[in-house]
């Protein structure tokens, strides 16, 4: 789905890459997925949930065609900075946390993979009805948690997914999205 998805230099106003990004990143630290659906409040908890949240734009983006229908290159582009910007906060973020310069890309590639099998896991999972199976899998990585959680947080990604779906891609691409 986000094969297209790859490094390379855009030429787009970064500004609002930015302001969306820390829209996605506030959206992905609500307390309640922590506290009320048991999402482990750890890095990986937190990773999990930014790349479900970033999931839902980066769809929204990808379904913006032309009046033609094809794809539009301004949504496409704009998807690949916003993915570069994520991959580049989390070299950042490691190297933060004492990651040395020999470790970081080994540990970028294992997120890139990461991201990559739960975008494909999302996506089957709302089509065929397993989002709860993969969210249960991906967030909770087998961890004991009460059942509710993992159903619950699926209901939360589902009615969420729907409502980024039906915002204006031209909003989004200016940093503007609400979140339920």
């Amino acid at each position: 789905m986000f094969a297209k998805l790859r490094s390379k230099k855009n030429a787009a106003d970064p500004a609002p890459v930015q302001l969306l990004y820390n829209e996605i990143v506030n959206a992905a630290r609500r307390p309640e997925f922590y506290s009320d659906w048991q999402v482990p409040d750890t890095v990986e908890g937190r990773f999990e949930m930014l790349v479900l949240h970033i999931f839902f734009v980066l769809r929204r983006l990808q379904e913006e065609k032309t009046s033609d229908g094809i794809e539009n290159p301004q949504a496409e582009n704009f998807s690949q900075q916003l993915f570069d910007h994520m991959f580049l906060d989390m070299d950042r973020s490691l190297r933060e946390q004492g990651v040395g310069d020999l470790g970081v890309p080994k540990r970028i590639r294992k997120m890139a993979k990461a991201f990559y099998g739960r975008v494909f896991a999302y996506e089957n999972g709302l089509k065929d009805g397993t989002l709860t199976d993969a969210l249960q899998r991906n967030v909770y990585d087998g961890a004991d948690v009460a059942e509710k959680s993992p159903a619950a947080l699926a209901r939360y990604a589902e009615k969420q997914y729907k409502h980024v779906m039906a915002q204006s891609a031209q909003d989004v691409m200016q940093g503007k999205i609400t979140w339920l």
